[in-house]
């Protein structure tokens, strides 16, 4: 029977084993001609992924470092490198499942990823019951823009009915998402 010194330094050399495959696999890609974004260090970013990772635990306050398998240990922290994003910065997290590990983007990390790809700003509405709202469809282009929106200081009580954001892109382009409460 091994000491719990033991078992923690066993999973310690298994973590640093990881970060060692990590770490390698990073220098493949970036040889392998990857086109990260521009000031990304990858190698930081998974420095940074490995800080988090030693404080993560499981649902069940266990570290995921111990319970989940090394290969999902490396692909959730490659599959935040691919994407350029960073842990440290909130853009995503390291979520357990069972003996797995996977990595989830947050809102700041899809907001990073939809300004590399062109977007400019996005504001979100509510509409709420009692909202004069209408939009339309542009049939060339398949986007939808709103064309109306008025609110009332009485609709604001009102039950929320959906909600829509309006993105623009840095060529002046727009277009709206829109949502209904059951979509939310």
């Amino acid at each position: 029977r091994s000491s719990p010194s033991a078992s923690t330094a066993s999973a310690a050399q298994m973590a640093e084993s990881t970060f060692n495959v990590i770490i390698e696999r990073i220098q493949n890609l970036e040889e392998g001609n990857m086109k990260f974004p521009k000031n990304y260090s990858a190698e930081n970013a998974a420095r940074a992924a490995w800080l988090t990772l030693q404080e993560t635990k499981t649902k069940d306050n266990k570290p995921v470092l111990e319970v989940c398998s090394k290969q999902s240990i490396a692909n959730a922290v490659l599959k935040m490198i691919t994407q350029g994003l960073n842990t440290q910065k909130h853009q995503g997290s390291f979520v357990a499942y069972g003996s797995q590990l996977i990595f989830q983007r947050e809102y700041q990390g899809s907001i990073l990823l939809a300004k590399r790809q062109g977007m400019e700003d996005i504001k979100a509405v509510v509409i709420y019951a009692g909202d004069k709202f209408s939009f339309k469809l542009d049939p060339a282009e398949g986007k939808k823009h709103v064309t109306q929106h008025e609110q009332s200081l009485e609709s604001l009580d009102g039950e929320i009915k959906g909600a829509y954001a309006v993105v623009k892109m840095k060529d002046g382009s727009t277009y709206a998402e829109i949502m209904t409460i059951d979509d939310i």
